[in-house]
């Protein structure tokens, strides 16, 4: 699990950085109240949720796959 989790943070960061976009702007499009909680899902330190895999690959234009 450890590695997959590891693989998974890392395309949330490239993507979010190769798009330009903040944390803060990923937290508010998951629906968090603060970058924080962005912050510890691409951090591995929370599982991304199914929900918020499809609002990631929706916002992305991507598979889900990538982040299962």
């Amino acid at each position: 699990w450890r590695e997959c989790n590891n693989i998974m943070t890392n395309i949330l960061k490239e993507l979010r950085k190769s798009k330009g976009y903040t944390q803060e702007k990923l937290a508010k499009i998951l629906g968090y109240s603060s970058k924080s909680g962005y912050s510890m899902l691409e951090s591995g330190k929370v599982k991304l949720t199914i929900s918020k895999a499809k609002a990631l690959s929706d916002f992305y234009n991507v598979d889900i796959k990538i982040f299962l």
